[in-house]
């Protein structure tokens, strides 16, 4: 009992992880301020959300996916996010536990759920996450020894050199 505590924990930190980055992919796209005064509300109506209907997972499903007052349906998309977080977590946990390393592939997978969620509502992967994202990748394989610094580092220059090929196949993007 006591080791399926801290994965049933994870899968509710991940939804909200995962509905928090949703949040974040978006209001970076448009070019809004994550933190601050700015409440989630309704983008047909209008309508400020209120704490009950931001509870993550269980308001998409108790709604049935649509907006209290005007019933305009709230895109899967924000119900995918949430979902894709509790995997995420709950399946790092199960497979590093309460460690380290399943806390830096943690922020691993999510900083690639979120450049996933960036890339999805514009098709842009921005720079800053990108970069954090390697950054994090290099400190997880430093746990490992230089060997598993070293094979990292070959692996993140052939998938650049892939993302290289492909721009310039494409001719740009």
């Amino acid at each position: 009992m006591q080791e399926i505590l801290p994965i049933v924990f994870s899968v509710l930190v991940g939804a909200c992880l995962g509905s928090f980055l949703n949040v974040v992919a978006q209001r970076t796209v448009e070019g809004k301020p994550w933190w601050g005064k700015e409440r989630s509300r309704c983008f047909s109506c209008g309508r400020v959300l209120d704490s009950s209907e931001l509870i993550p997972l269980v308001s998409w499903i108790l709604l049935r996916g649509r907006c209290r007052t005007c019933g305009k349906r709230i895109p899967v998309r924000y119900l995918l996010a949430e979902c894709t977080g509790a995997a995420t977590a709950g399946f790092l946990c199960w497979r590093w536990g309460v460690t380290f390393a399943g806390l830096f592939a943690a922020v691993t997978g999510f900083l690639l759920l979120l450049n996933a969620m960036t890339d999805l509502y514009s098709g842009f992967i921005y720079d800053a996450f990108a970069l954090v994202l390697g950054g994090t990748g290099i400190l997880f394989r430093l746990g490992g020894g230089l060997d598993a610094l070293a094979d990292g580092c070959l692996g993140a220059l052939v998938g650049a050199g892939v993302i290289v090929l492909i721009i310039l196949v494409s001719r740009g993007g």
